[in-house]
This record gives structure tokens, C-alpha cells and sequence, in this order.
């Protein structure tokens, strides 16, 4: 993209539109849903041994007050390297948890630069140009207020309830957490395992039957069995953990519009 891309109050709208729905599909994860990258594999707000994050840090950490037009030209182009930064976040169609946080997070910063700008505007009584920087602060308000409206929390997906997980767990012990998690089907095949492995004991005099059949299980279902006590508790985990960061940007999001 290039640096001379303007962003049009349509296309800001548009961007809002496209980037609350990837963030509200990932939630609630259905077939269609946008994947969702937990560990930071995106770029935007990353500094890989750089001096600045991206292009908008560096506007804004550069940003001085000069003359008029150079200062609201500066202007300009930290709005224009915001939405630069959004549209490149949703490029590759992964949505990158912590790149949402970093481009929620640097909107104060971006709009208490243009209220700057806009104050030297009005300082030199232009006020063609301070309603122009007026303009963007609308328009990275009017993406906050989209992404909010889009990102609905109402129903947050959870993998299983807690208290049925606990009980789950708590059957891993003998090698029954299936009877639970998969249903009695399941559960009776687990059941006869482990009488078969009671019974060895029994025959042979040596608790190591079924003592071993239990690790042996354990083992297999850590590592192998994804409809098993492990696997459930590290999807309920992953979910969980995506919930709250989500809850976290909608407070990030209330609280931009909140003080505004």
C-alpha cells in the first residue's frame, strides 16, 4: 500500500465493519470463522530489533509542531498509518490476538496527537484545517464505535462446564473420564478395561495390573487422545484465556469511548 492511500470516512467505516466481524466470527468460532493466533506471529507492533514499531510509531514518536501545513500534514499520515496498520493486521486472514490489543491501545496515543495538532490549527486560526483534523478524530471514533457495536460478548463459547471438567479429572485417576466427557458408550468400554486390568490383578496377586493399565492410560490420553480429560482441560483453557482477552479489548473499547 502506499504512503499517499487516503482513507476516506466511507472506507474507515468499511474497515470497522470487515474488522469487528473477524474479531466477533473468531469468537464465536463456528466452520467460517477467521483463525485466531494467540501467540503474537503478527508484525504490526512488534519491534524485531527496529527503532520504532511501524510506520505509525514512528509518525508519532517523530511528530513535532512546525509550521502550520507541515503540522497538519503530519496529521494526515498518522491517520493514514493507523488505518494502514489495521488493514494489514486483517490482510492474511489469521486475526492475530495481540495485534487487535496493540491497535486498540494505540488509538489514545493517535487521537491525543491529532488533538494536538488540531490545537496548533486553531492557535494559527485556521480553521478549514482544524476541522479537517476534527474529521479523523471522527473517524477513528466512528472505527471504535463499529468494532464495538460488532464485537458482541453476550455469549461467550466455553468448551464444557466447569464442575463436569472437575469430575471428569477427578475419574482420570481409574480411567473413567470418558464415561463423562463422551458418554456411557464410551464409558463402558473404559469400564471393562479397567475391570480386565482389576481382574489380571486379582489372578496374578499383583496390584501392578491395574496400577500400570492407569498410567499406561493416562499416558496415552495426555498425548494421543483428544476427546480425553487432558485434551478437554487445554481447550478449556485456550477458550477461556481468548475469552478474557476478548472482554479486555471491549473494555479497551469502552473505555476509548467512555473519555471521549
Amino acid at each position: 500500500m502506499s504512503l499517499g492511500k487516503t482513507f476516506t470516512n466511507a472506507i474507515v467505516r468499511e474497515i470497522g465493519r470487515n474488522y469487528g466481524k473477524a474479531i466477533s466470527n473468531s469468537l464465536m468460532g463456528d466452520s467460517h470463522s477467521t483463525p485466531v493466533r494467540m501467540v503474537g506471529g503478527g508484525s504490526v507492533g512488534r519491534m524485531r530489533g527496529r527503532t520504532y514499531r511501524n510506520k505509525l510509531d514512528e509518525a508519532i514518536e517523530k511528530f513535532t509542531i512546525k509550521g502550520t501545513v507541515a503540522t497538519f500534514n503530519a496529521g494526515i499520515n498518522i491517520h493514514s498509518q493507523y488505518f494502514t496498520l489495521v488493514e494489514e493486521a486483517n490482510a492474511d486472514g489469521i486475526l492475530d490476538i495481540d495485534e487487535v490489543t496493540y491497535l486498540i491501545g494505540e488509538i489514545p496515543r493517535t487521537i491525543g496527537t491529532l488533538k494536538r495538532i488540531q490545537g496548533v490549527m486553531l492557535d494559527n486560526e485556521d480553521e478549514k484545517r482544524s476541522e479537517k483534523i476534527q474529521e479523523k478524530i471522527v473517524d477513528i471514533l466512528d472505527f471504535v464505535r463499529l468494532v464495538d457495536d460488532t464485537l458482541i460478548l453476550d455469549e461467550l463459547p466455553t468448551v464444557i462446564d466447569d464442575q463436569k471438567l472437575s469430575n471428569a479429572g477427578a475419574l482420570s485417576f481409574v480411567g473413567l473420564d470418558m464415561w463423562i466427557l463422551s458418554g456411557p458408550v464410551a464409558g463402558i468400554v473404559q469400564g471393562l478395561l479397567l475391570v480386565g486390568a482389576l481382574f489380571s490383578g486379582y489372578v496374578n496377586s499383583s496390584v501392578w495390573y491395574p496400577i500400570g493399565y492407569i498410567i499406561c492410560y493416562n499416558i496415552f490420553s495426555a498425548l494421543f487422545l483428544s476427546s480425553g480429560y487432558f485434551a478437554i482441560a487445554k481447550k478449556k483453557n485456550a477458550q477461556d484465556e481468548l475469552n478474557a482477552r476478548f472482554k479486555g479489548i471491549k473494555n479497551q473499547l469502552s473505555q476509548i469511548l467512555d473519555n471521549e
